[in-house]
């Protein structure tokens, strides 16, 4: 390989990278040119803005809807699950505890005598004597 032949190269390829550069630099006018008009009219931005914004508000909003629904859904059904157990082991524990009174598994297992209603009004009304019973 001559000297002359490595030279054409040499200059070939720096003709090639200026002009890489070149376009490179046009095509960034371009988008600055298309970034200045659209801070300056920024019309397509604001509405697809706002849209997203309505959207995300009723999105928000079905999310908490569902939330709460589906909360207050799956308490009923532990509550239900609860009762239901509750009235299964109840004759279980009736039967099971000694008849005799001031006895440590007649306490322990005395919160299971609280009146088992599985009404949620009714069950506010009585919480407080089941966790009374936990208590003691």
């Amino acid at each position: 390989m001559n000297f002359n032949t490595r030279n054409q190269d040499r200059l070939s390829i720096f003709t090639l990278n200026k002009l890489a550069k070149s376009c490179y630099h046009i095509g960034n006018m371009t988008v600055l040119v298309k970034m200045y008009l659209k801070t300056l009219f920024p019309v397509k931005e604001t509405w697809l803005v706002l849209q997203l914004s309505w959207f995300l508000l009723i999105k928000w909003l079905r999310t908490q809807m569902l939330e709460s629904v589906l909360g207050l859904l799956v308490l009923a059904l532990i509550l239900k699950l609860y009762y239901t157990l509750l009235n299964w082991l109840k004759p279980l524990v009736k039967c099971l505890t000694p008849k005799y009174a001031h006895s440590i598994s007649y306490r322990l297992s005395n919160w299971f005598y609280c009146q088992v209603v599985p009404r949620p009004k009714t069950l506010l009304k009585f919480s407080w004597r089941i966790l009374r019973r936990l208590a003691t």
